[in-house]
C-alpha cells in the first residue's frame, strides 16, 4: 500500500470515527430530550383534558343556572308573599272580576315536616260574569308558580250553582266564585 492510500484510509477512518461520535452524541441528545418531550406531551394532554372538563362544567353550570331559575319560578320566593297576593289580585282586574282575598295563612306540608318549604293558603272570592270568572280561574291556573285551586264554589245571582251550567240568560247573570289557592313557598 502506498503512503497516499494509507493516508486516505486514515482520513476515512478518522471521518468514520467522527461520524460515529456525532451519531452517538445526537442519539444521546435526542434520548435525553425525549423524556422532556414526553413529559411536555403528557402535560399538554392533561391540560387539554382539564380544559375540556372545564368547558363541560361551564355548560353544565349554564344549564343548571337556567334550570335553577325555572325551578325558582315554580315556588313563591322567600320574600314573595305580598307579590304573589298582588299578582292574584291583578289577575282579578285582568279578567274583569271583583276580587277579594278573604284569608291568608301559612301551613305545614303534610305528611312530612319540612324546614325548607311551607304552604301558603289563600281564600279568594270573585264576582263577575260567567266568562270573567272562568277567565280568572284559567289565568290563575297558568301562573308559573305551582298552585292548587281547592274548594271551588260557584253560585249565580239567579240561584244557580256549579251543577247547573249557564244558560243564555245566565251568561249575563252575576256569578260568585269562592275558592282556595295553595302554593309552595320557600322558608
Amino acid at each position: 500500500m502506498s503512503s497516499s492510500s494509507k493516508q486516505l484510509v486514515m482520513i476515512l477512518s478518522a471521518v468514520a470515527v467522527i461520524a460515529l461520535g456525532l451519531y452517538i452524541g445526537i442519539f444521546y441528545y435526542i434520548l435525553s430530550h425525549h423524556g422532556a418531550i414526553a413529559e411536555l406531551e403528557s402535560t399538554l394532554q392533561n391540560e387539554k383534558g382539564r380544559n375540556e372538563t372545564l368547558q363541560a362544567d361551564k355548560r353544565l353550570y349554564g344549564e343548571f343556572t337556567e334550570a335553577k331559575a325555572e325551578l325558582a319560578n315554580y315556588f313563591v320566593a322567600r320574600e314573595g308573599e305580598v307579590a304573589f297576593i298582588e299578582k292574584i289580585e291583578s289577575l282579578g282586574g285582568e279578567s274583569g272580576v271583583t276580587l277579594e282575598v278573604q284569608n291568608f295563612t301559612r301551613g305545614e306540608l303534610a305528611p312530612i315536616k319540612n324546614n325548607s318549604w311551607e304552604l301558603l293558603l289563600l281564600q279568594v272570592r270573585a264576582r263577575g260574569t260567567w266568562q270573567e270568572v272562568a277567565t280568572l280561574l284559567s289565568l290563575i291556573e297558568t301562573l308559573p308558580v305551582r298552585i292548587s285551586i281547592t274548594n271551588v264554589n260557584l253560585t249565580s245571582s239567579d240561584g244557580g250553582s256549579e251543577l247547573a251550567p249557564p244558560t243564555r240568560s245566565k251568561k249575563s247573570a252575576t256569578w260568585e266564585a269562592s275558592f282556595g289557592i295553595e302554593a309552595l313557598k320557600a322558608k
